[in-house]
């Protein structure tokens, strides 16, 4: 679906396949964290989806997540994230995400 306009839903469903990638292991953190930010970009960019104010703060915060974690561990400083912390953040943030759609 890349340079296509998705909808809100078809966008969702693209965030939710993303996520579950990186935490089932499919995806590296590198990877995770730009396809992630390309596709939050896209949400963001895109004046005809809005999420509800929940959820959008769950994109943005694994968005920030994203922008802390650091590949490099020579690069790495005191407050960079390494793939661990992604991963332990993203899927707390799953589970708060399913939780929104159970509902």
């Amino acid at each position: 679906m890349c340079g296509e306009k998705m909808n809100k839903k078809e966008m969702m469903i693209e965030v939710m396949k993303l996520i579950n990638e990186f935490v089932n292991n499919d995806i590296d953190a590198p990877t995770f964290e730009k396809q992630y930010m390309d596709l939050w970009e896209n949400i963001r960019d895109n004046k005809d989806i809005e999420f509800d104010s929940d959820i959008q703060r769950i994109l943005d915060c694994i968005y920030s997540d994203c922008d802390a974690y650091c590949s490099d561990k020579s690069l790495r400083e005191k407050y960079d994230w390494d793939e661990k912390q992604l991963l332990d953040s993203t899927k707390k943030h799953l589970k708060e995400l399913e939780e929104k759609f159970e509902r």
